[in-house]
């Protein structure tokens, strides 16, 4: 009895020492993982700030706004915005318009009548620095009228 006593102590006795050890050594381990994921992400963007298109629909018309802003540098900005309706589940160009700046700004405002159904947009904004460029794919939160 006592043989079966001494050996469940120190059964128990070794298991909690593991888990006390794991539960103290798990969260370092997080830590520095952590801290490794954090130094390997990049940025975004080189030459783009910040860029956004967003819809909204007031009464029958959907307002498109679309915003570029370059970094330092940045000669030029274009952005193409197009607004897009689900039609049998695919996106059809509703219409579209670019505008071009001389500047590191450049923003695109329009309003456009619109029937029933759901729509977004679809945004290619373009930031030029010299002779390269920069260019990315933006695309609106869908809105339904």
């Amino acid at each position: 009895m006592k043989l079966k006593l001494k050996k469940s102590f120190i059964f128990i006795t070794t298991l909690s020492f593991i888990f006390t050890n794991l539960s103290i050594s798990l969260p370092v381990f997080a830590d520095s993982l952590q801290e490794n994921i954090m130094t390997i992400q990049e940025p975004r963007y080189t030459n783009i700030s910040k860029a956004t298109s967003e819809l909204s629909i007031s009464g029958s018309n959907a307002i498109i706004k679309t915003t570029l802003l370059g970094k330092l540098g940045i000669t030029k900005t274009t952005i193409t915005s197009t607004l897009q309706k689900k039609v049998n589940n695919n996106w059809q160009t509703v219409d579209s318009w670019t505008v071009s700046k001389n500047d590191k700004l450049c923003t695109l405002s329009k309003t456009k009548s619109i029937s029933k159904g759901t729509y977004r947009v679809s945004s290619v904004v373009i930031a030029y620095k010299g002779s390269t460029s920069e260019r990315d794919t933006l695309i609106s939160a869908s809105k339904t009228y």
